[in-house]
């Protein structure tokens, strides 16, 4: 059996895909200790979750199933405890093989664009798109789409 973890939601709340084995217990227990969670746990946990559902979980030191961190909107997929290293690597696997450049453009309008309000979101949108409109990676995106082949994105 495995110690639990302690300590990894803040680092995990900056990953932009999270992913439990069933049986893992997620949350935030610094309150039980005197402390704030630091580190972007207040914040981040806030912006993923919603408030009530974040003030239930490190007002109360709640922990959750990682079924219940799932349908709270905290992880991407949980999987059995044996699978979670392959599913792991399938995810980067397949991220890895996505337009690098568009790739970028999505995360700066989501991460950057998401917070502010919606006309200066949609101008990081539209600049992700004006950054990618005349890239090799999108001749190459539309030239394999209609070959019927998978793409061979090279960041350019």
């Amino acid at each position: 059996m495995r110690a639990p973890r302690r300590g990894g939601l803040e680092l995990a709340l900056g990953c932009h895909f999270r992913i439990a084995a069933h049986g893992a217990k997620i949350g935030l227990p610094e309150v039980e200790l005197g402390v704030v969670p630091a580190w972007g746990g207040t914040q981040r946990l806030t912006h993923t979750v919603g408030r009530a559902r974040a003030l239930e979980v490190m007002l109360l030191a709640r922990k959750l199933s990682a079924d219940d961190a799932f349908d709270a909107g905290l992880l991407t997929a949980v999987c059995e405890p044996d699978e979670l290293d392959a599913r792991v690597s399938a995810l980067a696997e397949e991220l890895g093989s996505k337009a690098p450049l568009a790739v970028a453009g999505i995360l700066d309008a989501v991460v950057q664009g998401g917070v502010k309000s919606l006309d200066e979101g949609l101008v990081h949108e539209y600049a992700a798109l004006e950054r990618v409109a005349s890239s090799e990676d999108l001749q190459e995106g539309v030239l394999a789409f209609f070959q019927k082949r998978p793409p061979n994105f090279k960041g350019k």
